[in-house]
């Protein structure tokens, strides 16, 4: 960033319009934060977080990005517990977006089961050694994989506060890549 840093300066000395340097994001703002010739920062995904952003390094942790936790979740229940070492779930594809961190449980009880991508419709929760398995009908809180595409696969977000649904808001610009 120091190299375009450079060429906002530049810019800048040229054409007294060029005013705005933009740039960066959620996964280096606490980097980015210190160029100061930005005028703002392109965050966002900090207000509901992903796998893929937790799952990064950060300037004062090299193992994981833990200034932001996460608000987006999905809640997915255990559909199938015909196999002894894996629970098939009803978050898939058509739920969950597949490019970026795997999604992780947050249950109590269940974190640690590892998601496996099981198709369309379905995904497989797949137990450590020796851990248990959810029963069927057990309903799971996931963190997703990726927020930004995560979200456009639905109509709207419902707002929870511990158990309890507080609000609905719906997702307005879901379907409009068109």
């Amino acid at each position: 960033m120091q190299k375009a840093a450079g060429v906002f300066r530049k810019l800048k000395e040229k054409q007294k319009t060029c005013t705005i340097f933009s740039g960066a994001g959620t996964g280096t703002y606490d980097i980015d934060i210190n160029i100061p010739e930005f005028t703002e920062l392109q965050v966002g995904s900090y207000a509901v977080m992903d796998a893929e952003y937790l799952n990064i390094a950060a300037k004062n942790d090299p193992a994981r990005f833990s200034d932001f936790q996460p608000a987006l979740t999905l809640l997915t229940t255990v559909v199938s517990v015909n196999n002894p070492e894996f629970v098939t779930v009803d978050a898939g594809l058509k739920s969950l977006y597949q490019h970026g961190g795997k999604p992780f449980v947050i249950s109590p009880g269940f974190t640690d089961l590892r998601y496996e991508w099981f198709g369309d419709e379905y995904g497989k929760l797949i137990r450590a050694d020796g851990g248990n398995l959810p029963p069927l009908g057990t309903v799971l809180e996931l963190v997703t994989s990726h927020c930004d595409p995560t979200i456009n696969q639905f109509d709207c977000f419902y707002i929870t506060q511990g158990e309890k649904v507080i609000d609905q808001w719906p997702i307005d610009l879901r379907g409009k890549s068109q």
